[in-house]
């Protein structure tokens, strides 16, 4: 059980009306807000974003989320100046700097002395099925320093604790970015509020002006998230599979800046286009539209609402070519490659030679920081794996800043680009140039020209 004391560290400090004054600070709990404000407990299966699952005097009690606490806190603030508000997905940058900057402590939903978040327990609720996220707790965030986040945590006797900031990244983001503050309500005329920013940008709906904040999932890394669900909804018309005639119906609104410093450069080698697959993605690499396919994915979570567009880039012709690779897990040199890749009345196999040879030498050049030796000769290696073999897809796509578009090149980690040098029979170097290629390249104004953008 992890909500014990974290609401009253919350709100007793700031807002001494909502306990009496002659109950002691240390002996108040999270069990008497719940009796006092109707509080749903319930065993499990438990939805936690609907009760609380098990008791939280207990030590063996699970948790609730922040939908949960918030109706208790509402409750528990009637008639008061104060509202509680319930925050998702805002990320701690900007939780410290619309609130701790301010003087306003923030319920934060993260994990036990920040360990690694992970799923403990699966069951179904109401036909829903529940990921229950370990060691889930709550806790109050109250300041921050150059490396740490600073709580009042109620598992440490500590005035004040002190967690890395990578620490509480993790965890915060293994609990679904969920936080609750408490404002004074404003009874003034509201201002308009901002259009939200979304890191990837979003697609919007032209249906039900709904908008889903797209997600880029990153190579190699492992996401535990929210029960999101695959929406399959023909009756609202969300555009789905894009190509050229039917880019018009799908609407994209932009994300954040990226470093361009950090983008692929556009100026890839003529033999290049293999290579792409793994890189660059395809979409700089191809003169027609006509193979080209990218497919929208809508999700979401049917208790919080939350939503999200995943949306993937692939082409017929990528698929073709490994539906029927028989080399999977084998380095196979490009030079070898002459037959499968090039149009024989393009390139005669020596000059295919010359040029492979020529571009891996310079390749090495300049990621060894050397000047290379012309006696050696070079070529570049590939090793694919098996999971492109029903793969549709070789990159995502996601928004930036002022309609800017990326796309991210899938590489699995079992993969490799090597450039070989060898000197008669043998072999001098053997460089993986995977790791210190960016898979982010921007999207060329021919194709960025096939998306709308509007605003939020």
């Amino acid at each position: 059980m992890c909500q014990k004391l974290s609401a009253p560290h919350f709100c007793l400090p700031r807002f001494g009306a909502l306990i009496s004054a002659q109950t002691p600070y240390k002996f108040f709990r999270f069990a008497e807000l719940c009796r006092s404000t109707g509080f749903s407990l319930t065993g499990v299966p438990f939805d936690p974003s609907i009760s609380f699952g098990g008791n939280p005097r207990s030590t063996s009690g699970y948790g609730c989320y922040a939908p949960v606490i918030k109706k208790a806190l509402d409750k528990a603030l009637s008639g008061q100046k104060y509202t509680a508000k319930q925050l998702y997905g805002v990320s701690l940058k900007n939780l410290c700097s619309n609130y701790i900057d301010k003087g306003i402590p923030v319920i934060l939903w993260a994990t036990m002395y920040m360990n690694t978040p992970y799923i403990s327990s699966t069951w179904t609720y109401n036909g829903k099925t529940i990921n229950w996220i370990a060691p889930e707790h709550c806790l109050l965030l109250v300041g921050y320093d150059s490396s740490h986040y600073i709580f009042n945590d109620p598992l440490t006797s500590r005035p004040q604790t002190y967690y890395s900031k990578s620490s509480v990244e993790t965890a915060y983001k293994g609990l679904n970015y969920q936080a609750i503050v408490l404002e004074k309500k404003d009874n003034s005329t509201p201002t308009p509020t901002p259009a939200p920013v979304y890191k990837y940008g979003a697609v919007k709906n032209p249906e039900t002006k709904e908008i889903y904040p797209i997600m880029l999932y990153e190579n190699g890394k492992t996401y535990i998230q929210p029960a999101y669900q695959y929406e399959n909804k023909p009756d609202e018309k969300k555009p789905t599979r894009l190509q050229k005639n039917t880019f018009n119906i799908a609407k994209f609104i932009s994300g954040l800046e990226f470093d361009d410093s950090m983008v692929e450069a556009q100026n890839h080698p003529v033999i290049g286009n293999f290579s792409a697959i793994l890189i660059g993605g395809i979409t700089s690499f191809s003169n027609s539209w006509e193979t080209l396919y990218m497919d929208v994915d809508y999700y979401k979570v049917l208790s919080t609402g939350q939503k999200q567009a995943v949306i993937r880039c692939g082409a017929s012709k990528y698929c073709d070519l490994f539906k029927n690779w028989e080399f999977f897990g084998i380095p196979i040199s490009m030079k070898w490659l002459h037959c499968s890749l090039m149009n024989s009345n393009m390139w005669s196999a020596d000059a295919w030679e010359k040029n492979v040879d020529d571009i891996a030498k310079q390749q090495y050049g300049y990621y060894k920081a050397i000047a290379p030796i012309n006696s050696y000769k070079y070529d570049i290696e590939f090793t694919f794996d098996k999971r492109r073999k029903d793969d549709k897809y070789v990159s995502q796509i996601f928004c930036g800043k002022n309609g800017k578009m990326y796309e991210y090149a899938t590489i699995h980690d079992t993969e490799k680009i090597e450039i070989v040098v060898t000197d008669g029979s043998k072999t001098v170097d053997r460089l993986n140039i995977i790791p210190m290629i960016n898979p982010v390249s921007e999207l060329p104004a021919d194709k960025l020209a096939l998306f709308e953008f509007v605003k939020a």
